[in-house]
């Protein structure tokens, strides 16, 4: 999966609840531990009661997702 550069995806991540009715809240958070790499982690709720955890490990440079779980 290419992924857009930094600063795209930290918008979008930080703009779920606002684009999508259906989340309630979101805890996501984009952590940069490198020029290269960054971790997303936190959880979305929906107003259904549904959390999604998330957890991404991407490659900024190669715009790769090295590792994840939901």
């Amino acid at each position: 999966m290419v992924f857009p550069p930094h600063d795209v995806y930290e918008r979008f991540i930080y703009s779920l609840p606002a684009a999508y009715p259906e989340i309630q809240s979101s805890t996501l958070q984009l952590y940069t531990n490198s020029q290269k790499t960054c971790f997303v982690r936190g959880s979305i709720w929906f107003h259904s009661g549904l959390e999604l955890r998330v957890s991404e490990y991407l490659d900024l440079s190669d715009k790769e997702l090295l590792d994840y779980g939901y």
